[in-house]
């Protein structure tokens, strides 16, 4: 597979920027969390923005938000559910493999703001064939701050998301004091699974090619109106519009995929730009207008069956 052709996004993609992405965390250090993985896949191609889920009382035009499982519940209440996508964050494997290294005997205490969210690791230790360790929660934002630092005070392992054990947190100055010398810290980056990552893209190309068919729309009734000034040049925006979008998912879909470790190399998630030539002919462009944005129907569609099978 030519990488270059993944990796291409054409020049002029800043002019296209109408749809922005919000991330949403329970707090702020879990919406830049959100928003670092988004843009770990989507490379900058879109605005992506953030907010506390306490911030989020209205719905802003042309916003998709984006969130963990564990705030859905509350955003729903708010944000229809066409414009609310959840992402699946689960840690890297390797943090796993390490704790699976601590001593069977060991006391491990699991670090986390919410306790449904220390469940789930604990879930996933034990799904991973570590059972018979001893794991207690640590729960800070839920739990009293007394019961918090005893616990610390004994923890000789200590385990958890990478967010939640830095200098914001267990090195901040509320906690780092209570820390044991020998202490071992596990911290796992995460990730959005394959098929919450891929419904976002699913969602953001939804959107275009709503956009999209409107904007060819009143290129048809410009023309049938015999209003032919700047029609040309409007088509041809257009199209370089459905490549450059097209390009866009197809290398933010690389990108989520290639990381679960699959094989992109049948990946047909592209548009070829050699059909998008313009033939000057307003009438004869606007017709291929269609054609093109048949085939980003399609490909959205083959998105979607992707994102299903994930």
């Amino acid at each position: 597979m030519n990488s270059d052709k993944w990796g291409y996004i054409r020049k002029g993609w800043k002019e296209m920027r109408e749809l922005r992405l919000i991330a949403v965390g329970s707090d702020a250090l879990i919406a830049d969390e959100i928003k670092a993985i988004t843009e770990s896949f989507m490379e900058g191609a879109v605005e992506i923005t953030t907010m506390t889920t306490a911030e989020v009382r209205d719905v802003e035009s042309g916003a998709l938000y984006i969130c963990a499982t564990t705030q859905r519940e509350a955003l729903s209440r708010i944000v229809p559910g066409e414009r609310l996508f959840v992402f699946d964050l689960h840690p890297m494997e390797d943090f796993f493999t390490a704790i699976s290294k601590i001593p069977e005997a060991a006391d491990i205490y699991v670090f986390n703001n919410h306790q449904a969210y220390t469940n789930l690791l604990v879930r996933e230790c034990e799904a991973r064939g570590m059972g018979n360790r001893q794991f207690h929660a640590i729960s800070f934002q839920e739990q009293p701050r007394r019961e918090v630092i005893h616990m610390l005070r004994k923890a000789r392992y200590i385990v958890g998301v990478d967010r939640m054990m830095g200098s914001q947190t267990l090195f901040s100055e509320k906690y780092r004091f209570c820390l044991r010398n020998d202490v071992k810290i596990i911290a796992g980056r995460r990730a959005a699974s394959a098929a919450s990552a891929g419904r976002l893209l699913t969602g953001i190309a939804e959107h275009y090619e709503r956009e999209m068919h409107r904007e060819r729309q009143m290129l048809k009734l410009q023309l049938e109106k015999g209003r032919l000034e700047d029609l040309q040049e409007r088509i041809e925006k257009l199209l370089a519009r459905i490549f450059e979008v097209a390009c866009m998912l197809a290398n933010a879909h690389f990108h989520i995929m290639s990381s679960e470790g699959q094989d992109m190399g049948d990946d047909e998630l592209f548009l070829d730009d050699s059909e998008s030539v313009p033939t000057g002919d307003c009438a004869e462009d606007i017709r291929m207008l269609g054609r093109r944005l048949r085939d980003f129907e399609l490909l959205r569609q083959r998105l979607q069956m992707l994102v299903d099978v994930a």
